[in-house]
């Protein structure tokens, strides 16, 4: 049991840690080789919403904390909807996570894909699926 708020504070943000949620970058092959990165997820899944005013990509824009906490410790998922604003906890989360690479990736998650990218994405899935 921690002593005092700073401990609780980061009891939580150790255990917070192990989700992951992440936007889709303009280039397919960018994000495939970002995933690369994460050895330890066992399970990647794809939100791939090629309609940005569908209220599906309207909660991933305005849930984003709440969907990348969910995600257990395991999972990435991979999402065509950026959050409005990112919070500064999980600007530093990708910070650690990311190390060297973050301010490059962190820049390609700031562009807006165009609403079509989904089914670039699809499409690149749909031929590693016939493997």
């Amino acid at each position: 049991m921690p002593s005092n708020n700073n401990d609780l504070l980061e009891d939580l943000d150790q255990e917070l840690e192990v989700k992951d949620a992440i936007p889709v970058s303009k280039n397919v092959h960018a994000t495939l080789e970002q995933l690369k990165k994460f050895n330890d997820v066992n399970i990647y899944g794809f939100l791939l919403n090629p309609d940005p005013k569908h209220p599906v990509a309207q909660v991933l824009k305005e849930r984003w904390s709440e969907i990348h906490y969910l995600t257990g410790e395991k999972v990435m998922l991979v999402v065509t909807e950026a959050p409005k604003e990112w919070s500064d906890n999980l600007k530093n989360y990708w910070r650690r996570k990311l190390g060297d690479d973050f301010k490059n990736i962190w820049r390609e998650w700031q562009k807006k894909p165009d609403a079509g990218i989904a089914f670039q994405y699809m499409d690149i899935l749909a031929l590693h699926n016939k493997v």
